[in-house]
C-alpha cells in the first residue's frame, strides 16, 4: 500500500487518503442507528420507545441515503475535483448528525439514571392520555394511520409545549453554520411528536399532569 502511495503525485496521494477517510465516516451514522435499534429490541433498557426510534431511524434515512449517493459519486472523481468537494462532504455528513442529535439527545436522557426514573412515569402518562384516542379512532391494531406516541423530553423552557407530527423541528444549532431548509426539506418534520417539560420538574411529580394538557 505505502508502494502506491509513493508513485502517486502528492495531490493524488492526499486525495487518496480523503477518500479513505470518507469512505470510513460516511457509515458512522448507520451504525449509530443500528446501536439505537438493539437497545430498543424486547428486553432491552429502551424496549418501550421501539416504534419510536423505528420511525425516526427510517425517517432519517431518507437524507442519508441521499448524502450517500451525492458522497459516493464524490468518491469517483478525479484528485482535483474531490479535494474541491470535502468540505461540502463533511458539512452533508454533519448535516445528518446534526439532524439527529435533535432525536438522539431526548433518547440519550433515559440512559441517565438521574432522570430515567422521572421519564419512565412521564412516558408511562403519555401513553395512557394517548392510547385510547388512538384505540377508539383506529381499533384495528395493524392499521397502517396507527403512529407512536409522543416522546417526553426535559428541556431550558419555563412552560410545558408540544410539537406534532409533521412539524417543523431546529436540528443541532452550530453558529455560522446554518443548514439550508431546501437540502434538508426531505427530513425537517418530525416523524412523531414531542412532549418538552421544564428541567425543574424532575423534582416535583406532581407538575406532571400537564403532560396529560399537551398530549
Amino acid at each position: 500500500m505505502g508502494t502506491y502511495q509513493n508513485l502517486l503525485q502528492p495531490k493524488d496521494r492526499l486525495a487518496f487518503r480523503k477518500k479513505r477517510e470518507i469512505s470510513t465516516k460516511i457509515g458512522a451514522l448507520s451504525g449509530e442507528f443500528d446501536l439505537w435499534l438493539e437497545r430498543s429490541r424486547p428486553g432491552k433498557e429502551l424496549e418501550k420507545h421501539h416504534t419510536q426510534i423505528r420511525a425516526i431511524t427510517a425517517h432519517l434515512n431518507q437524507w442519508n441515503s441521499h448524502v450517500l449517493l451525492l458522497l459516493r459519486e464524490n468518491l469517483k472523481a478525479d484528485s482535483e475535483e474531490f479535494l474541491a468537494s470535502i468540505h461540502n462532504a463533511e458539512r452533508l455528513m454533519l448535516s445528518e448528525h446534526r439532524i439527529w442529535e435533535y432525536f438522539r439527545s431526548k433518547l440519550a436522557q433515559r440512559t441517565e439514571s438521574e432522570f430515567d426514573k422521572y421519564l419512565k412515569v412521564a412516558d408511562e402518562f403519555a401513553w395512557a392520555c394517548y392510547k385510547p384516542v388512538q384505540e377508539t379512532i383506529y381499533p384495528d391494531p395493524l392499521h397502517a394511520l396507527r403512529k407512536e406516541p409522543p416522546l417526553v423530553f426535559f428541556n431550558g423552557g419555563t412552560s410545558p409545549f408540544s410539537i406534532s407530527r409533521g412539524k417543523a423541528f431546529e436540528p443541532e444549532d452550530v453558529p455560522g453554520e446554518a443548514l439550508s431548509e431546501r437540502e434538508i426539506e426531505i427530513v425537517n418534520k418530525l416523524p412523531i411528536p414531542v412532549v418538552g417539560i421544564p428541567w425543574n420538574q424532575i423534582k416535583h411529580l406532581p407538575d406532571a399532569v400537564v403532560i396529560g394538557h399537551e398530549v
